[in-house]
């Protein structure tokens, strides 16, 4: 009789155990799906979100103009986060857009280090002297220099900018290589939310 009893308390209570591991599973399972429910669309609409293009356009515009002033710039970031929320054919066109602005800004910069120069301290101004001297009679070497900083941003671009307007870069070579080197530059930075993406399906 005792054995019976202890059998069926036993069972029973592994019947609860079961119970409550059933019940614990079914809850965990659906938190799960509510997460992911949420998660999903969420996610989606930030991500497919219409933009305007005329605000793309105004966004690019200022954090490009004023970028080609700063010594540091979140102008980068910036694309990054266009691209993720853009339509694929924006693509191009805020790339142009910014690479034609900041390089107005970084014009106006290079022009106004060329008439800055004599208020250089003698310091800078000999290190100048010195870095002309390297690179006169170079203009591959000078383009080079530009093109490097304006893609891969060493040195930093603003710097090269008033180095290159200080030392009396011909305004051309340093136009050529700064515009394909800020392109090639902006066309790398929007194309990584598609790579990223493209990654990881």
């Amino acid at each position: 009789m005792r054995e019976r009893r202890l059998f069926a308390a036993l069972c029973d209570d592994r019947g609860r155990r079961t119970g409550r591991q059933e019940i614990q599973a079914s809850v965990a399972e659906g938190v799960s799906r509510i997460r992911g429910g949420l998660r999903v669309p969420i996610m989606h609409n930030l991500i497919s979100a219409d933009v305007s293009p005329l605000t793309i356009c105004a966004v690019t515009v200022v954090a490009s103009a004023a970028g080609g002033f700063l010594p540091v710039s979140a102008l980068e970031p910036v694309l990054v986060g266009i691209a993720a929320v853009a339509r694929p054919t924006m693509i191009l066109p805020v790339v142009a857009l910014a690479t034609v602005t900041q390089m107005a800004s970084k014009t106006a910069l290079y022009l106004a280090s060329r008439k800055a120069n004599h208020a250089l301290s003698p310091r800078k101004r000999a290190f100048l002297d010195r870095m002309r001297i390297r690179l006169d009679g170079r203009r591959w070497l000078q383009m080079l220099m530009v093109l490097a900083s304006a893609i891969f941003g060493l040195p930093p671009f603003y710097m090269v900018t008033v180095a290159s307007g200080a030392i009396g870069l011909p305004l051309r070579d340093y136009l050529v290589a700064g515009t394909l080197g800020r392109a090639t530059r902006f066309t790398i930075l929007m194309m990584l939310p598609q790579l990223f993406a493209a990654a990881h399906r």
